[in-house]
């Protein structure tokens, strides 16, 4: 009787492993696959604090993957996800020894009543050198400059 407990337990040991080295296989798998997932669906964003006010205002700015005519803005403190559309782009220099050009880009807020401000940005390949926003209201300027403290992998972090 000994000799086929022995047997079953060595039979049952070995099963266990093998199954528990499956399941660590897929969950390793599905981890791979979840984080991949995470990374190429993560929207470029920006972040961005105000330069002309004693409390800044911060605001995180985002750029859909495939959509260079839209994206949305969210504040610090805001509500939520403020939508823009890309209105003009104009091309202020050109850039010798093959870097990209300088470009103006405007974006405008959508809203219902058609007062919503234009962030007007600056910008050259991928960097955005000077970014105001022109309030839609009362056409009050707003300077920001980018927020690279606040930078996390995914969004604007604004713990500090």
């Amino acid at each position: 009787m000994t000799g086929v407990i022995d047997y079953y337990s060595q039979r049952t040991t070995g099963c266990r492993c093998t199954m528990m080295m499956k399941l660590t296989l897929r969950l390793l798998v599905l981890s791979l696959l979840v984080g991949f997932a995470g990374t190429t669906n993560a929207a470029p964003f920006y972040c961005f604090k105000s330069t002309d006010l004693k409390k800044p205002l911060r605001l995180q700015f985002v750029f859909p993957e495939g959509d260079s005519k839209t994206g949305y803005v969210m504040y610090q403190r805001g509500t939520g996800r403020i939508e823009v559309n890309r209105t003009r782009e104009q091309e202020l220099k050109q850039v010798p020894g093959g870097r990209p050009s300088e470009f103006e880009v405007h974006w405008q807020e959508v809203s219902t009543d058609g007062k919503g401000g234009t962030y007007i940005m600056v910008l050259q390949g991928a960097r955005i050198y000077r970014m105001r926003y022109v309030r839609g209201t009362d056409a009050l300027e707003f300077n920001f400059k980018e927020d690279m403290e606040s930078m996390d992998d995914t969004r604007c972090s604004w713990n500090n």
